[in-house]
């Protein structure tokens, strides 16, 4: 039984402000991101193209170096994904409870 969300994984990624800014190179950025709240969060249509275009925001970049980190999304992604806290509001999110749930019922699978 597959338990990894796909389509979810960049929604959840767009919750936290800090780690994208991070990650896009302006830990201290200012320009408003437009983030979703988290209660809009997964109904974003297309949540991997919303967080790249929220990570070139971010970036504040412009010209070939916006360019360049466009290029770079799987691993600003990957980054991401290493900084989310699984503690932290994406514990409301009825998709990400439905990963813990699937991935504890798999865990007790394979040990039965």
């Amino acid at each position: 039984m597959p338990v990894v969300p796909a389509r979810m994984t960049e929604a959840w990624l767009l919750l936290d402000e800090g780690a994208i800014r991070t990650v896009a190179g302006r830990p201290s950025g200012r320009g408003a991101l437009g983030l979703p709240s988290r209660r809009d969060v997964e109904r974003i249509a297309n949540p991997k193209a919303a967080l790249a275009e929220t990570l070139l925001q971010a970036s504040e970049l412009s010209g070939r170096r916006r360019s360049q980190f466009s290029r770079d999304f799987a691993r600003h992604r990957a980054l991401l994904l290493e900084r989310l806290d699984a503690s932290g509001p994406v514990r409301e999110l009825a998709s990400w409870r439905q990963l813990v749930e699937d991935t504890e019922v798999a865990l007790r699978d394979q040990s039965s």
